[in-house]
């Protein structure tokens, strides 16, 4: 096993990064750390390492890049499986040289793991015609809080038992175990991927036009309207074979105006994630409200003083608000946010923040009511309480 240090964001430290080398090596470490009480974060390309509440007290690193790889591939039955601390680039490049992929969106997928996507439950706008990792997850190998080893469902959707239990682990930002690897069902890649664009005066126009689009008979994969230097603008992708995504253009164009652009779909939305990424100099909040409720919330964050940047998906319900973090204090936000539940299932992440910043409050949003069902498992997944202790929502 190998010891090394690890660059952190601030507001967490860490006294020793180990890498382990197997499963039963993560297990060892565990156990070790169960026994003594010592917190542990679980590090896969420390990509999200800055969403976190701010605690006193340091960690000890189980960076999993070690696991990396292939474990099985089936192209013909459209199934994979993958060590944890394989990278996203390299589970891209696996699929595609047999014509398939994982419907991914992510800022930096040369740093970014497949353990950590399924952990913190990423998903970008491509969401909204795939799905999320979530609904391609089949199964897992995972070691609890304890050192216990375990895993969950399998390789065939119609075989699997314990399937739950990888739909638990994701989303779990590692409070409940350490994954170890991953078996995900595949999809066959586009045949074309391109991206339309609309510049818009107001938030509005924009929302009325993105509306009307999702209404049609054009088949939309993503659809965001993000705020820029010149007003609002409405990116549609298109994916699917050539002849159909021509007539779909067509139709766009006709709906929307022929003063609307085009690009490349996969550099498009490879050059919004960067612009979206963790800043841990910068205020990143997502929020997530029902779809019918989102658009109101959207024209109040926009109002906000320190509202920077904006991007919202109107049928996904998301919206992500960059924030200036001397224009507005934590509490103020706040403060905003509290009187927009309303009923409406409002939920917000502070993603990423300067420590000062982030240092007044729980950065997780709204207590959720199935909270002592959470803090219940999480007791039965990791007795001592070890992992992410304090950084978490339990």
């Amino acid at each position: 096993m190998q010891q090394e240090t690890y660059a952190l964001p601030d507001g967490l430290t860490l006294t020793d990064v180990a890498r382990p080398r197997s499963v039963e090596n993560v297990a060892e470490i565990l156990r070790f750390a169960t026994e003594r009480g010592t917190p542990v974060v679980p590090i896969g390309g420390g990509t999200s390492l800055g969403t976190g509440n701010v605690v006193q007290g340091a960690f000890l690193g189980i960076n999993v890049r070690g696991l990396s790889g292939v474990r099985q591939y089936e192209p013909t039955d459209l199934t994979a499986s993958f060590w944890a601390g394989t990278t996203v680039a390299e589970v891209t490049a696996i699929l595609a040289d047999q014509g398939q992929e994982l419907p991914l969106d992510m800022p930096d997928p040369d740093r970014g793991t497949i353990g950590g996507l399924i952990a913190t439950a990423f998903s970008g706008p491509r969401r909204l015609g795939s799905g999320t990792l979530k609904d391609l997850l089949i199964g897992c190998g995972y070691v609890r809080g304890d050192g216990l080893v375990a895993k969950a469902g399998g390789m065939l959707v119609k075989n699997v038992s314990g399937f739950e239990i990888s739909r638990l682990l994701h989303g779990s930002w590692g409070s409940l175990g350490v994954l170890t690897s991953v078996n995900l069902k595949v999809v066959p890649q586009p045949k074309a991927d391109v991206t339309f664009t609309q510049h818009f005066s107001s938030m509005a126009d924009a929302f009325i036009a993105q509306s009307h689009v999702l209404a049609g008979n054009v088949v939309i994969s993503a659809s965001v309207i993000e705020r820029n230097a010149d007003g609002w603008v409405l990116h549609l992708r298109l994916l699917g074979r050539h002849g159909s995504l021509q007539a779909q253009v067509r139709s766009l164009y006709d709906q929307l105006g022929s003063d609307g652009g085009l690009a490349e779909g996969d550099t498009f939305w490879r050059s919004f994630n960067k612009r979206w990424a963790n800043d841990d100099g910068a205020v990143r909040i997502a929020i997530g409200a029902r779809p019918h409720a989102i658009q109101a919330i959207a024209s109040e964050v926009a109002s906000w003083e320190g509202a920077q940047n904006l991007a919202v998906s109107l049928p996904t319900g998301s919206l992500r608000v960059a924030l200036d973090p001397d224009a507005m204090s934590f509490e103020e936000v706040t403060d905003l946010l509290g009187p927009l539940r309303g009923g409406e299932g409002l939920t917000w992440i502070v993603e990423s923040a300067p420590l000062r910043w982030k240092a007044h409050g729980n950065v997780w949003g709204p207590q959720h009511p199935g909270m002592p069902l959470m803090r219940s498992i999480k007791h039965e997944f990791d007795p001592a309480g070890i992992l992410n202790s304090g950084r978490l929502f339990i």
